[in-house]
């Protein structure tokens, strides 16, 4: 994954904030929605279907028709972006997961089939149509997302050849000195790229939290000890204790002088709070709850825009898809069951926020044909859209997917 660094407004934000006190509760006065009830399952859907008009097919060399998601604005550009296909592939796999018509599960299972058979064929290493070492790739956090989707795939589905290809990945990754390395001068973390780098959060977040799943999936033993080895050095070289900020990277000179980019994005707010929670979970150590919460805190007191409150924007692109990554981590801390209930109002009030303002506010309707509509998302969620880029499109179908989960296990009552 190439982030596009546009730091320098990021860095001063996040130097600003750090140098007085700031508010992270989650409040707001703005009034220039009023919430209206929602049928968020049809939203969802109506929003994968949006995602749907950026496929592609595609044959591979044994005459296999897959598919994968153009990276681009408004459809029209078949650019392949590989990390980013892992983040479809979690969408494909929510629309699964939610429907109860056997007909919709068919057709997403589908998809999901041909996403295998036409990733590898826009990422093929090996000359071979299927060979899971077609994943392979020097970014180790983009094999850590094609490991976690993958998983869920399988757990989703049954489908095995999605559990073979996550083990592949874990074990290119930690089994791999290019990935995991607790060699001087880091003593510890993954490194962001095979062909050496610094470590990020973006490959530390992830790839301690694919360790959960895995062990929380296997129960072997491997996968918790990797976890919170990762964790810990996540937690010792990039967290803000004081404020709940995971900073950026580090990168260490020949002279051993330690140089930290002090910026927090919400793709590793996210991914650190996701793995802290399920490190509590399993250890029911207080520890890993405060950190999940001070990370959710951070990034829905701080990284809101002023009126609306929604999460800002962070960028183009690619970086379109970060907020999405942090919603899913910040949606499990907020149905977890042992949360407490101040901290459980407040954030299902920021997400029911975001939901609403992404539906009345940042999405417009876009007709297919003549017989079928779907809705678009905004990159900046209390404006509509100025046009349909495929990263967007993938967060505001992960908020609203989020959304629907928390209404239907009725923590968003809709009484108005």
């Amino acid at each position: 994954m190439k982030i596009l660094l546009y730091l320098s407004s990021l860095i001063l934000i996040t130097n600003v904030s750090s140098c007085k006190k700031v508010n992270d509760e989650y409040s707001y006065t703005d009034t220039t929605i009023s919430y209206k009830k929602a049928d968020w399952l049809e939203v969802s859907d109506k929003g994968t279907l949006g995602l749907l008009q950026f496929w592609y097919p595609v044959t591979n060399a044994n005459g296999q028709e897959g598919g994968y998601f153009g990276h681009g604005s408004n459809g029209a550009n078949p650019g392949f972006n590989y990390w980013l296909q892992a983040q479809a592939l979690d969408v494909l796999v929510d629309a699964y997961n939610r429907t109860t018509l056997l007909s919709e599960r068919v057709l997403y299972k589908n998809y999901i089939d041909k996403w295998y058979i036409g990733v590898q064929a826009k990422h093929n290493s090996t000359g071979n149509a299927d060979d899971v070492r077609n994943f392979e790739d020097n970014y180790v956090d983009d094999m850590e997302w094609i490991g976690l989707a993958a998983l869920r795939a399988y757990q989703a589905t049954g489908d095995h050849k999605f559990y073979v290809l996550t083990q592949h990945m874990w074990e290119s990754i930690f089994l791999d000195l290019r990935g995991y390395n607790e060699s001087a001068p880091y003593y510890g973390g993954i490194f962001w790229l095979r062909s050496a780098s610094g470590k990020n959060a973006c490959s530390n977040g992830p790839g301690s939290l694919l360790c959960m799943k895995l062990y929380e999936h296997t129960g072997d033993e491997k996968y918790l000890t990797y976890a919170e080895k990762v964790y810990d050095w996540l937690r010792n070289n990039l967290f803000n204790s004081s404020t709940g900020a995971v900073y950026d990277n580090v990168v260490i000179n020949a002279e051993g002088v330690a140089n930290v980019q002090k910026v927090a994005l919400s793709y590793n707010q996210g991914t650190f709070l996701g793995t802290a929670l399920e490190l509590y979970k399993v250890t029911g150590r207080q520890m890993y709850l405060d950190d999940a919460k001070l990370s959710a805190n951070y990034t829905i007191g701080r990284k809101v825009k002023p009126e609306s409150r929604v999460l800002q924007a962070e960028g183009e692109e690619q970086n379109q898809v970060f907020r999405g990554i942090f919603i899913r981590s910040f949606l499990e801390l907020t149905r977890y069951e042992k949360l407490d209930e101040k901290s459980r109002s407040t954030y299902v009030d920021a997400m029911e926020r975001f939901g609403q303002y992404i539906w009345q506010a940042g999405s417009a309707t876009y007709n297919i044909d003549a017989n079928n509509t779907c809705l678009m998302f905004s990159n900046v969620w209390d404006e509509s859209p100025v046009s349909y880029e495929f990263s967007q499109q993938m967060t505001g179908c992960m908020l609203v997917d989020a959304v629907n989960q928390l209404n239907t296990a009725g923590f968003i009552k809709q009484s108005y």
